[in-house]
């Protein structure tokens, strides 16, 4: 055993090099510490406790234990209180109830298209019937139609039921109302007339010219092109995904190649890419150029500036964003004459970007990104040696050149594949079993054809001269649309997982990061933890009952198979609680029909008027007579604590609700927590009437 410690102490001092990338991964497990309590801490601990280990730190230089180690607490303390800090100061006031039938003014922040609908933002609100100080900063509404015509900077006037943000569809479930926090939405609701614009935007500035151009574009593309083609370009020009169908996305999405729908690194590479390539073999041939200036500088410069207007073109979406900074970073080093691809430009761009946006670490976009390009890099690093020894025993050129593509892509799918299959099993409960084959058949499309012939279509849409480039792209468009089509139809061609355990999912993170950041053989003990993750599977319980908030959807579940108290309504939540337990949500269903259930010898009532023989009766309706169960869920428990699970056992009946499963948190919608600006207003306001 003394041995096997020797040897693993070894392997660690062997590794001193690779110590600094465990920084970035503490600044983002602080981050994640921070989301994951059950309560809110007192604002001043993550602050107070980052300027404690930064003063250790500093007095500890001549100890290069403490010196490290006090430098790891500041990285893992520093993520807490930078999210911490955010989240309290993004503070805004939110709605408390819904308000029906009530008129909204605001200005026009965003505009999200949908087929035959239209979602605004709204910031500078005024809300009829709400006083100022309670009124939200921002707030989302969902407006039927697409007239008239509303523009980012309009001040528009439009008549709306409101409500608070919401709970999670089921105790554990996503947040919707954390993420609405982080954007200070505080109010979302949906139109009951059409929008009026007051004023239409007065100003202009350089993100208006762009945002005019993208319109322009949008437009041009819908008049070129058929509806289905169009709502799959526009994503991949303008990033606008609201358009596309819901059987298109599927098929995509069961093909595994949902990731193309929204722009990021893969966009960005390919475009970086195709400027690169075609700017250094113009510049090439011309001798007189070519012998004078260093070419490959001169493309890279070119490709970072088309690749900023694309950015700028497809709406500045958060994944477009950090897409882009991960190309700046990698096209920078090659202008340095620096490696451009290495595990530490990842690591410290990852770093970079939440420390400007924190919240971002648990996005799926995130992790999806970041993940995929880590196991890429980390892959080719462990394996390039052993495959320039076996490309250099072939003689023949061309049989080398075969070789090494096929590798390259069928080890960069597997890498990438694996390492985002349990990210995207955790956020989506779903995995695409033919991802390669849907992969290896479109991404040639995609990066010969596809955006190539867009890229040309927008360069040359202001002369008129896009219509060929489009139609010729959109035949490529419906080649991909008919193989998304085939393999989705191919038998299990997406498996439904179970969500994983908070804890389950850590020990793939930890395992996967353990594994990539590490050289030697002690990576290999990444390897346990990857192991030990999927068996936290084993530990999910499907949930014997499910109530949504208010009780308008009833769900029981029985052997697997699924009744509904009813199946015209709440279909968005029905489909969420079935696949987030790994059922697929058309089979097994029907509808309840009786009032008094009998579930594991535990009688469950529906109705008042069979309540009293009940052991627990779940009563949805706002009036009810006297009711003499064991256990009563009522309208009003059932509306503040928000969706409930019940699971059935021998010991009786265990319930959940949504309101206490995230625990007291800044962004629960139905508690007030320790506002940092709130104790800085009453110190000031003490303090003056003390004066």
């Amino acid at each position: 055993m003394y041995k096997f410690f020797l040897s693993l102490k070894n392997l660690f001092l062997t590794e001193h090099d690779r110590w600094n990338l465990w920084l970035p991964v503490l600044f983002g497990l602080g981050i994640a510490t921070y989301f994951l309590l059950p309560k809110e801490p007192l604002w001043i601990i993550g602050p107070f406790f980052f300027f404690f280990c930064l003063i250790c730190f500093l007095f500890t230089r001549k100890n290069s234990f403490l010196y490290c180690f006090f430098m790891a607490l500041c990285f893992l303390s520093g993520g807490f209180a930078i999210i911490q800090t955010k989240a309290h100061l993004i503070t805004a006031p939110r709605l408390s109830k819904n308000i029906h039938f009530v008129w909204v003014e605001g200005l026009v922040d965003q505009v999200e298209l949908y087929t035959n609908a239209q979602r605004i933002t709204l910031s500078h609100v005024f809300i009829d019937r709400v006083p100022s100080e309670k009124t939200p900063s921002r707030v989302r509404i969902r407006s039927n139609g697409l007239s008239p015509k509303i523009e980012k900077g309009d001040y528009i006037e439009i008549r709306a039921h409101l409500m608070p943000p919401g709970l999670p569809f089921e105790p554990g479930g996503y947040e919707f109302c954390r993420t609405l926090w982080f954007n200070k939405i505080g109010a979302v609701g949906f139109a009951t007339g059409k929008p009026v614009i007051l004023q239409k935007k007065n100003s202009f500035s350089f993100l208006d010219l762009f945002e005019t151009y993208r319109q322009k574009i949008a437009s041009r593309i819908r008049s070129v092109l058929p509806m289905e083609q169009s709502s799959v370009v526009l994503p991949l020009v303008i990033g606008s995904s609201t358009s596309i169908s819901r059987t298109t996305y599927e098929h995509y999405r069961d093909a595994g190649i949902a990731h193309v729908l929204s722009v990021s690194g893969l966009h960005m590479m390919l475009i970086a890419g195709l400027v690169f390539t075609f700017t250094r073999f113009a510049l090439s041939l011309f001798p007189c150029i070519a012998l004078r200036i260093n070419t490959k500088k001169i493309a890279c410069i070119i490709a970072l500036i088309i690749t900023f207007l694309y950015l700028m073109i497809s709406g500045l979406a958060v994944p477009a964003q950090r897409s882009y900074f991960m190309l700046f970073v990698v096209l920078t080093a090659v202008l340095l004459d620096r490696q451009a691809l290495s595990v530490r430009n990842i690591c410290w761009i990852a770093f970079f970007i939440l420390l400007f946006k924190p919240e971002s670490l648990i996005s799926a976009s995130f992790q999806l990104s970041f993940g995929a390009v880590l196991a890429l890099i980390c892959t080719y690093e462990a394996l390039k040696d052993s495959l320039h020894t076996y490309l250099n025993k072939r003689k023949n050129k061309i049989l080398r050149w075969i070789i090494s593509l096929a590798f390259g892509f069928l080890i960069s799918n597997i890498a990438a594949g694996l390492a985002t299959a349990p990210i995207a099993a955790y956020h989506f409960n779903r995995y695409p079993n033919y991802g390669i084959l849907g992969n290896f058949l479109t991404s040639s499309l995609f990066g010969i054809a596809i955006m190539p012939l867009l890229l040309i279509s927008v360069l040359v849409m202001p002369f008129g001269l896009d219509t060929y480039p489009l139609k010729i792209a959109g035949f490529f468009l419906d080649l991909v649309s008919d193989i998304t089509s085939w393999i989705s139809n191919l038998p299990y061609a997406s498996i439904l997982i179970p969500s994983f355990p908070i804890w389950g999912f850590s020990c793939f993170l930890i395992g996967g990061l353990w594994l990539c950041l590490w050289k030697t053989k002690l990576r290999y003990l990444g390897l346990v933890f990857l192991i030990i993750s999927p068996l936290s599977l084993l530990q999910h319980t499907t949930p014997d009952i499910f109530i949504s908030q208010g009780g308008r959807l009833i769900g029981v579940q029985e052997n697997g198979n699924f009744s509904f108290s009813t199946l015209s309504r709440e279909k968005r939540t029905r489909q969420f609680w079935m696949e987030r337990n790994g059922f697929y949500p058309d089979e097994s269903i029907s509808l309840i029909q009786q009032n008094l259930l009998t579930l594991k010898g535990l009688k469950i009532a529906l109705s008042p008027d069979v309540c009293s023989e009940a052991d627990l009766a779940i009563l949805p309706q706002k009036e009810i007579p006297p009711c003499h169960a064991k256990k009563v869920l009522d309208y009003k428990v059932l509306w503040n604590k928000g969706s409930h699970t019940i699971f059935i056992d021998n010991d009786g009946f265990h319930i959940q609700n949504a309101a206490d499963s995230m625990g007291e948190r800044l962004w629960h919608p139905n508690v007030k927590a320790p506002f940092l600006l709130d104790f800085f207003k009453n110190y000031l306001i003490n303090n003056k009437e003390k004066i």
